[in-house]
């Protein structure tokens, strides 16, 4: 009677995990999905391509962050309500998540010419000083292994003219 028990515990146990990996997968599946689709709707609806990003943890919370121009922000003020709805409709599998929206207004392009240009000089200097001390502490490592390797070697033939004269 015992291992009649044991085997109805054994499937019970198989049959929850397996049920749980399939939730598991129907919720990354949706999220691959979205990642693509989400875009295209609120493209076709607002009439310009967001700057899109979509961040997940463990399953349990997603982050949407959709970036506009100003003008479609002030025309539209239902953005977060729309996508909200979008996912709840379309993706019911998400929607026991904690589903975040992030609406922001995305720079001018003279804005961001400027920006980048001002990012890619100070990466530079930085890139160029962290070379600079790259290659001393390349040089100073090569120098103290070359030191060690002499004197292991010292310490190898010391030892074998010991046993030698032995």
């Amino acid at each position: 009677m015992g291992s009649f028990f044991n085997k109805v515990l054994k499937y019970s146990l198989v049959a929850v995990g397996t049920y749980g990996v399939i939730k598991l997968y129907s919720i990354g599946k949706s999220i691959a999905r979205i990642s693509k689709t989400l875009p295209e709707f609120v493209k076709n609806l607002y009439g310009e391509s967001p700057k899109f990003s979509l961040e997940y943890n463990n399953i349990i919370y997603l982050k949407v962050k959709l970036g506009f121009p100003k003008s479609i922000l002030e025309d539209n003020t239902d953005i977060e309500e729309t996508v909200l709805e979008y996912i709840q409709d379309f993706y019911p599998a998400l929607s026991k998540c904690k589903i975040n929206v992030e609406i922001y207004e995305l720079e001018s392009a003279a804005d961001e010419d400027e920006s980048q240009n001002v990012e890619e000089k100070n990466e530079d200097e930085n890139n160029d000083e962290n070379l600079t001390e790259d290659i001393k502490e390349e040089v100073k490592d090569d120098v103290i292994t070359e030191e060690v390797d002499d004197a292991s070697a010292e310490e190898d033939i010391d030892s074998e003219n010991k046993d030698d004269k032995e």
